[in-house]
């Protein structure tokens, strides 16, 4: 039997990675594992999460984003698999957050003060591949940028599991989730189908004393998480609707996409369709 396939829906789950740190702590041990500046718990009182949430950046949602101290801008993102859009996408999530962050204030004179962005990437390769990569939105250009240019370095860490990847040793949570995953990629290896093959690893973790606060929570909605919609599965179904074309089609269906998000949301119609550019009645219809 082969493994199920992830099918392509629109509605975005939390990932298993995002709910997982979805958690003061968790951010904290997250951020101590990739940062030369280990806080203790007294900078969990000061963690301000900035992960986007907002329908009208539906399908740019980070896996986690959050500010420490005032002093730093932490931007992350698990993937299953290694993209070379990543400098780009973090350019664009960081801009729709220093959007939300600030909105009107950067039109004014004032000089507005924020912490400073870093970026990591999480991703499940292969075991021969690197541990840590780097990746520039300056790769992106077509000739060498100029000094008034952008750049945006992001880190990639290879997290498919191994006793030896120093990243994995650092965060406890990081390493049992990488452990966690290999387990349920063992098991559709031996040709289970998806539920079967995370009910055997949730069942091996509790074993094992691997996550098991997470999984007492969560063990039902595990699947969920797994299977939802990637990034760059939601890309693909974008770009064949014509989402990234700019053209009159591909806007209204975009303005449809959003009313309805905003909609699911229990958002006031009148919000909506100030937003979306739609009628009130249309938004009724939705």
């Amino acid at each position: 039997m082969k493994a199920e396939k992830a099918k392509v829906n629109r509605e975005f789950k939390d990932g298993m990675f995002r709910t997982l740190f979805n958690d003061k702590e968790k951010m904290l041990e997250l951020y101590n594992a990739v940062s030369e500046k280990q806080m203790g718990e007294e900078a969990l009182e000061n963690i301000e999460t900035l992960t986007i949430e907002t329908p009208l950046y539906i399908g740019s949602r980070n896996d986690l984003a959050f500010s420490i101290n005032g002093k730093s801008m932490f931007f992350c993102e698990q993937q299953s698999t290694k993209s070379g859009n990543i400098a780009l996408r973090m350019a664009s999530y960081f801009g729709k957050t220093l959007d939300m962050m600030f909105g009107s204030e950067i039109y004014g004179t004032r000089k507005v003060m924020m912490p400073a962005p870093v970026f990591y990437v999480f991703y499940l390769g292969k075991p021969d591949a690197p541990e840590v990569e780097t990746f520039r939105l300056s790769d992106h250009y077509k000739e060498n940028a100029p000094e008034n240019s952008i750049e945006v370095v992001v880190k990639v860490y290879n997290i498919c599991y191994s006793e030896n990847k120093e990243i994995l040793k650092r965060s406890k949570t990081l390493r049992e989730y990488s452990l966690f995953i290999s387990y349920v990629n063992e098991n559709l290896d031996k040709g289970m189908d998806l539920e079967d093959a995370v009910a055997a690893a949730v069942k091996r973790a509790k074993k094992e004393d691997i996550l098991v606060d997470f999984l007492n929570k969560y063990a039902v909605e595990v699947e969920g998480m797994l299977k939802g919609i990637t990034v760059e599965e939601y890309g693909e179904v974008m770009k064949r609707e014509g989402f990234d074309d700019g053209k009159a089609a591909g806007e209204a269906s975009k303005a449809l996409e959003i009313a309805k998000a905003m909609k699911d949301e229990n958002i006031d119609v009148e919000t909506i369709a100030k937003v979306s550019g739609l009628s009130k009645e249309k938004i009724e219809t939705l």
